[in-house]
């Protein structure tokens, strides 16, 4: 992976493009969002991290009207896209930071989303750790990343190339799991999708 000040400096640059090419990313949201509404409680404070321009936290506070809901991402040209979604009606207070050092209260969150975003993250379990910390002990988390096999039509079609492209490697549902595990999350459900972009 490219390292953080790369990856920014991209999101920089893609972020006026973004909501017209980010296909796979909208419908992993719009599904991770249908599974918001089995939360046992109505939930407060909603935290939407890695929120890019906003989608989720715009479907969020529709769904939730009465919640805050605080859209990090360390994207400012993301966070000023986001802007244009929020409303005198229907706030989002938008945070520039780094999803693994939430500049954020411990157990301050009812509802923790995070839409493809953890991958670009050098320590998954230090950003599992943070997931834990913020959310309330009733809380939860809503997280989507990207499995094992995924891009492997591209990197067999770059495979016969003289200077071939690395793809990263993805880690598999268990691995996950023991992740979420040992950051103290209990009962994960978690469940694999398979979306095929033409």
């Amino acid at each position: 992976m490219p390292d953080r000040q790369q990856i920014n400096d991209r999101f920089e640059r893609i972020a006026g493009q973004y909501d017209r090419h980010a296909a796979l990313e909208q419908e992993v949201c719009r599904r991770l969002l249908e599974r918001a509404s089995f939360n046992r409680r109505t939930p407060e404070r909603i935290l939407d991290l890695g929120c890019a321009t906003g989608q989720a936290s715009e479907a969020l506070k529709r769904a939730f009207r009465k919640a805050q809901v605080i859209s990090l991402d360390a994207s400012r040209a993301m966070l000023a896209r986001l802007r244009k979604r929020s409303s005198l009606l229907r706030p989002l207070k938008p945070v520039c930071a780094d999803i693994s050092a939430l500049p954020i209260s411990s157990r301050s969150a009812d509802l923790v989303f995070s839409n493809l975003a953890s991958f670009w993250c050098a320590d998954p379990s230090a950003l599992f750790s943070e997931f834990r910390r913020v959310l309330k002990p009733d809380g939860m988390l809503l997280f989507s990343t990207l499995a094992p096999g995924t891009f492997s039509e591209l990197d067999e079609a770059w495979s016969g190339v003289e200077s071939a492209v690395d793809f990263p490697v993805f880690p598999d549902l268990l691995e996950i799991g023991d992740a979420f595990m040992a950051a103290g999350f209990s009962e994960p459900v978690m469940d694999t999708d398979h979306i095929v972009l033409s």
